[in-house]
C-alpha cells in the first residue's frame, strides 16, 4: 500500500524504527559507551572544528598508512545524536586502512535541515583541503551513514554532482546508505515533523528520491532484517532510481539486524556492509 494511504497512525508507526524494538534506549546507550571506549584508546584527533559556528566539529582517526577516507554523518531524525556517538567503528575501520571520521552538526529545530547539509557539505569540502596534513587519498574519500545520516549523505553527493557548496563531482568516491530517507513527503503527516517544519514544497526539494540523480558515484543501499516496511520500500526505491538514472548501486537486507543495530556491520570485516565499503574502495 502507498504511504499516500496510510492513516496518521500507520504513517507514525512506520517512521519509528523503535516500535522493532524492545527497548532503543539499549542501542543509544550502546552507541555512546562503546564510541567512549574507541575515544578512550587515544587514536583521534578530537574536536577538529571545519567551520564556523556551535557544533561545527569533527573526530578524525588515522590509519597507519595513506588510505581511503571513510565520513560518517551519523542520524536521529536530524535532532538527536551527535559524533560522541559514532565512533564505535573507528577502531574495526582504521584496522583494515580506512581512515574515519565522525562529524557534528547543528540539530533541529536549531537548524533547518537545508542548513545541516550544508554543514556536512563544509565538512567534506574542509577534510578534502586536509588530505595532505591528514595524509588519507583525496581520490578515495566515501560517505557513510546511517537513517537520516544517509539522507545526508545523498543530499552531499548532490551537491557535488551539482558542483555546489564547494563540492565538484571528483570529491566523493562512492556512499554506504544505511536505513535512510530518501523521500521525506511522509514525514509532513508524523510527529517527526514537529521539530523539522517541513511542507510540501520543502520536503519535495530535500527529498533525493526526487531529484536528477545522474552522475552520482557508486551508492550501496543497506537496511535491517527487523525495519518497518516504510524503512525497506525507502532503500528499495531509493535504488531502483539510482539504477534507472544509470548510477551503479547495489541494494541488500542484513538479516537479524535491526535499524538501530545495523551500523556495527560497518566495522566487522566479514560482514556485507564492510565488504561492499571494501568493494567501492578498491
Amino acid at each position: 500500500m502507498s504511504w499516500q494511504n496510510f492513516s496518521s497512525t500507520q504513517l507514525n508507526q512506520e517512521y519509528s524504527p523503535s516500535t522493532c524494538v524492545d527497548d532503543i534506549t539499549v542501542y543509544l546507550d550502546a552507541y555512546r559507551n562503546d564510541s567512549k571506549q574507541v575515544l578512550e584508546q587515544g587514536l583521534v584527533q578530537r574536536n577538529l572544528v571545519y567551520a564556523s559556528g556551535p557544533y561545527r566539529l569533527l573526530d578524525y582517526f588515522a590509519a597507519t598508512s595513506q588510505g581511503p577516507l571513510v565520513i560518517f554523518i551519523h542520524g536521529g531524525y536530524w535532532q538527536q545524536l551527535s559524533k560522541e556517538d559514532s565512533c564505535f567503528v573507528a577502531a574495526d575501520l582504521v584496522a583494515q586502512g580506512f581512515h574515519y571520521v565522525a562529524i557534528d552538526y547543528p540539530l533541529a529545530p536549531g537548524a533547518t535541515i537545508s542548513e545541516i547539509i550544508d554543514c556536512c557539505c563544509q565538512a567534506v569540502v574542509w577534510l578534502q583541503q586536509q588530505s595532505d596534513r591528514l595524509d588519507f587519498d583525496p581520490q578515495r574519500i566515501f560517505l557513510a551513514g546511517s537513517s537520516a545520516g544517509a539522507h545526508l549523505c545523498s543530499s552531499v553527493l548532490l551537491a557535488a554532482c551539482r558542483e555546489q557548496r564547494g563540492l565538484t563531482p571528483e570529491t566523493i568516491a562512492g556512499a554506504l546508505l544505511l536505513s535512510g530517507i530518501y523521500d521525506l513527503q511522509p514525514l509532513i503527516h508524523t510527529y517527526i515533523n514537529d521539530a523539522l517544519q517541513l511542507d510540501k514544497v520543502s520536503a519535495a526539494l530535500l527529498s533525493p528520491a526526487l531529484q536528477e540523480l545522474q552522475g552520482l558515484p557508486p551508492c550501496f543501499l543497506c537496511w535491517g532484517e527487523n525495519e518497518t516496511s516504510e524503512f525497506k520500500r525507502q532503500s528499495q526505491q531509493f535504488s531502483q532510481l539510482l539504477q534507472a538514472s544509470q548510477v551503479v548501486s547495489e541494494c541488500f537486507e542484513i538479516t537479524d539486524r535491526n535499524h538501530f543495530d545495523l551500523v556495527y556491520e560497518l566495522g566487522l570485516p566479514d560482514s556485507p556492509l564492510c565488504q561492499a565499503l571494501k568493494r567501492l574502495a578498491q
